[in-house]
């Protein structure tokens, strides 16, 4: 009696486990890409025209810039993680 009990705990979590559709999980991948990763590579492609254009001696660039532009671009791909 205990082991029907148990078999048919573990039928019903396998019945509760389902799988993810392969068109659902790609386009949830899409989705991550676009809304995460983009921000945080223009937050990262930002940092290093900054550092470069500081370095070549183009532009003096103001030590608040690259946290503003960090805190906006970083944050935004926060927001759309959360």
């Amino acid at each position: 009696m205990k082991e029907n009990a148990a078999k048919k705990r573990s039928n019903n979590n396998n019945n509760e486990d389902e799988e993810v559709p392969q068109v659902v999980f790609e386009r949830m991948i899409a989705r991550i890409l676009a809304f995460v990763g983009v921000p945080m590579a223009t937050g990262l492609a930002l940092l290093h025209l900054f550092g470069v254009a500081k370095e070549r001696n183009l532009w003096d660039v103001p030590l608040w810039l690259p946290f503003l532009t960090t805190f906006i671009t970083f944050g935004a791909s926060m927001l759309r993680i959360a």
